[in-house]
């Protein structure tokens, strides 16, 4: 995870949120194949 050394916290934050949304529509499309 050395990529993350040198971003500030706001930019922590958001990496998060995009991270949880992506993870989100990953199992959604996941879900949706499974049909």
């Amino acid at each position: 995870m050395r990529v993350l050394d040198g971003l500030a916290a706001p930019d922590l934050d958001q990496l998060q949120l995009e991270l949880v949304l992506i993870l989100a529509l990953h199992e959604e499309a996941e879900r949706l194949a499974a049909e």
